[in-house]
C-alpha cells in the first residue's frame, strides 16, 4: 500500500468526499496514473459497489464484515464472493483467462 485515503466527515455533513463519491478514487488515479480498466473496488457495503460504479471501476462485494447484512440491497448483476481471498482469486482467474 502506498497511501490510505479516508473521509473524516460524518454522513450528516454531506461532504464531497464520502463514499459513494469517487473523489478519493479519482485522486488516486491522478496521483498514481492508475489504469482503471485493470482495477477493482472490493467491499462489504453497498456504498463500496456504488463507489465502483461512480468511478467506472469493476466492483466485487464480499460477504464478510457487513456483507451478509446488506446482501438484499445489491443488484442481481453484482459480483459477490465469500471473502477477500475469493475475490482476489476471481480477479486472478479472469486475468489468466484473458492472457491465455
Amino acid at each position: 500500500m502506498e497511501k490510505i485515503y479516508y473521509c473524516p466527515h460524518s454522513k450528516e455533513e454531506s461532504c464531497h468526499c464520502r463514499k459513494p463519491s469517487p473523489y478519493f478514487v479519482n485522486m488516486a488515479i491522478r496521483e498514481y496514473n492508475l489504469d482503471i480498466s485493470n482495477s477493482y473496488v472490493i467491499g462489504d457495503h453497498p456504498s463500496d459497489i456504488q463507489l465502483a460504479k461512480n468511478a467506472g471501476i469493476k466492483g466485487i462485494y464480499v460477504l464478510t464484515g457487513h456483507g451478509r447484512k446488506h446482501l438484499s440491497e445489491l443488484d442481481r448483476d453484482t459480483v459477490k464472493k465469500a471473502n477477500l481471498k475469493k475475490a482476489i482469486e476471481y480477479i486472478l482467474n479472469l486475468r489468466r483467462r484473458f492472457y491465455e
